[in-house]
């Protein structure tokens, strides 16, 4: 059964990755203002580290329904959000599980503290999407790789 957080705009519920019921599935109904999807950590986590190198954030993700409006993928650091815009996920196939890796120094650049990683992954729209969710990892393979912006 679908659950929901109240007055959150965003609907969850189990699909299937690999086994019965292994990802999430997060409708966002686009009627609310911005809603976003966080995960987050008990205690903050250094990722320093791992952002001197190679290394992404991977998630496996499945695009159910495109986004009406752009979509960004944030990082908490020390109580501030870093965002990276991803337009409207055109990047990504449309039903199909694609694994997106964004590099570290990415987030980095875009403000985040890496030393201090409270949520290492925020998505966030304010129209509707439904998108689906099986893992998040740091790993260096990924599918589509996301490019650091260039000032």
């Amino acid at each position: 059964m679908p659950a929901s957080v109240a007055d959150s705009g965003v609907t969850i519920s189990a699909t299937d990755y690999q086994v019965q019921e292994g990802a999430r599935t997060f409708a966002f109904s686009g009627t609310k203002g911005e809603a976003a999807l966080a995960l987050t950590t008990h205690a903050p986590a250094d990722l320093s580290r791992e952002t001197n190198g190679e290394m992404m954030l991977v998630a496996t993700v499945r695009v159910d329904s495109a986004p009406t409006a752009p979509v960004s993928l944030g990082l908490r650091s020390a109580g501030k959000t870093a965002r990276l815009p991803l337009g409207k996920l055109d990047m990504l196939p449309r039903g199909a599980w694609t694994t997106l890796g964004v590099p570290l120094q990415c987030l980095r650049q875009a403000g985040a503290k890496m030393d201090a990683v409270e949520a290492p992954l925020i998505l966030s729209t304010p129209g509707a999407m439904t998108v689906s969710l099986a893992r998040v990892k740091l790993g260096m393979d990924a599918q589509v790789r996301l490019a650091c912006a260039t000032h």
